[in-house]
């Protein structure tokens, strides 16, 4: 982004930049959840319980000694006093002409000249968009450092329902939604993210969530399965009311497959399809996230009567979300990319690949 901007207010040739960045961060979930089931026939049971969520995150990272190639030059450090100054120079200059050439636009306005008047007043907009950009720059360029932890607790109620007819097993299940706000404990913030300050209580509330599933017994050691979650994020609120920037809730739709190839061996496989309904004030660079579809596998190895091995894999594939910020020029209402008032455009996606590893002992 630095580079972009100050080519385009008057550092000619600045295609380079430089940041010593660190992050190191970790988010906790822990639940304990109880319930009980109840057997209403051969058939048909019903579930109900809650869970019981505590959250621990933890977030420590810095941005340090930005530099660019200020006009085609050696790198040198943005944050810098001298350099500061050329910036807020040109800055300086960018206002005053902005002025200039609103006070002609004034003048011909009063003259009559209506074609010379919208040519001084595009002029005054542009050159007060360029003052802007050179201020998010300064204030983008200075070091920032964040030490942060974070905890909260709520209560998920819960309940589901089985059926079970033959070869056939069918089951649906409901999670309430989580009120949950996380308190910071805060040691450092300077990224100017009040989010982020000591004593501040954010909403992190988990969403509720309908799951329907069912599964069929093709042979006695075969099994395959359907299912379909939907989580009602819209009505789960986040810091800064995020979740109103969704355009709905989130599908996943799922299918998979196990085979018991011998009594202490079973080979699985699965597919999971997730879809989010997404806008553009929904993305960022410290939060984003985009469609995706899942393919795992893994396999159970029973070492003996109370001992089982669990392996599993799998990767995803997130789509690419587009978005594109117009220009203050182009749209009035628009801040432009990262608040610099010019245009530009992200491309947010990611990769993810897991590997897993567990035991289960039956008592």
């Amino acid at each position: 982004m630095i580079p972009i901007v100050l080519s385009k207010v008057g550092f000619a040739g600045t295609n380079q930049y430089a940041v010593n960045s660190y992050m190191q961060g970790r988010q906790y979930i822990f639940g304990l959840q109880l319930g009980a089931t109840y057997k209403l026939n051969d058939n048909l049971a019903v579930f109900g319980g809650g869970r019981m969520n505590y959250v621990s995150n933890s977030y420590f990272g810095y941005l340090r000694n930005i530099s660019a190639n200020l006009n085609g030059g050696d790198m040198v450090n943005l944050n810098d006093e001298s350099i500061k100054n050329q910036l807020l120079t040109k800055k300086g200059q960018y206002s005053a002409a902005a002025a200039q050439y609103t006070t002609l636009a004034t003048a011909a306005t009063a003259a009559g000249n209506t074609q010379l008047a919208a040519q001084y007043t595009t002029a005054a907009a542009s050159a007060t968009t360029a003052a802007n950009a050179i201020s998010s720059v300064v204030a983008g360029s200075t070091d920032k450092e964040l030490d942060c932890d974070q905890s909260g607790w709520g209560l998920t109620p819960i309940i589901g329902v089985d059926y079970k007819i033959g070869k056939l097993n069918l089951g649906a299940k409901y999670e309430f939604k989580t009120n949950l706000n996380i308190e910071n404990k805060t040691k450092v913030n300077s990224t100017g993210v009040v989010a982020y300050d000591h004593g501040v209580n954010t909403p992190n509330d988990i969403p509720a969530m309908l799951t329907v599933g069912a599964q069929y017994s093709i042979l006695p050691s075969v099994r395959a399965s359907l299912g379909w979650n939907h989580y009602y994020d819209k009505d789960a609120k986040m810091a800064n009311d995020k979740q109103k920037y969704l355009g709905g809730g989130t599908d996943e739709y799922l299918a998979g497959a196990e085979w018991d190839i011998t009594d202490r061996v079973l080979v699985s496989g699965g597919f999971q399809s997730t879809n989010y309904e997404l806008q553009d004030k929904y993305m960022s660079d410290m939060s984003f996230t985009t469609s995706s579809y899942s393919i795992g596998m893994g396999a159970a190895f029973k070492l003996n009567k109370s001992l089982k091995l669990n392996v599993a894999y799998f990767f995803t594939n997130y789509d690419k979300y587009t978005k594109v910020s117009k220009s203050t020029a182009e749209d009035a209402n628009s801040v432009g990319y990262n608040g610099t008032g010019l245009a530009g455009t992200d491309v947010f996606t990611r990769t993810n690949k897991v590997f897993g590893l567990g035991v289960d002992y039956t008592f």
